[in-house]
């Protein structure tokens, strides 16, 4: 994928060296590490520059937008997406859950099974019968 971001991005270059203004402003950094601005010419820039395309930049966005949206739709799911017959919701919520999590770059293994699930329910529904049965115990005494 990086070869395929490093062409693009080659293309891009000769496209704007192309169709770029007589002149534009640049960043560069300084030998401080800081950056500085300058203005240049077609002239100032062909054959003197070599130009660096940080495929893993455009990952890190492309990532971030993608779990901006996955979070609005978690947001739109929650606040209405849930069929008013069945209660159910239109969107697999867990599938939903595992994509948030995997664009945070998370371990999937944060996300329980049906099968974990059900043995929480358990636990906890006996948790709470226990807790019913002494507090009756206690009423009757």
């Amino acid at each position: 994928m990086n070869q395929a971001l490093a062409k693009i991005a080659e293309m891009w270059t000769a496209t704007a060296v192309v169709m770029m203004d007589d002149m534009i402003a640049i960043r560069q950094m300084g030998k401080d590490g800081k950056p500085v601005f300058k203005d240049i010419t077609i002239d100032d820039l062909v054959g003197k520059y070599d130009i660096e395309f940080d495929a893993q930049a455009l990952k890190s966005a492309t990532r971030e937008i993608k779990r901006d949206q996955l979070l609005q739709l978690l947001n739109t799911a929650i606040q209405g997406g849930v069929d008013p017959n069945t209660g159910e919701y239109f969107i697999d919520m867990r599938e939903l859950w595992r994509e948030i999590i995997d664009s945070f770059e998370m371990s999937q293994d944060l996300v329980m099974n049906s099968k974990e699930v059900n043995k929480e329910k358990t636990k906890s529904m006996i948790l709470q019968a226990k807790s019913e049965q002494q507090v009756q115990q206690a009423v009757q005494q």
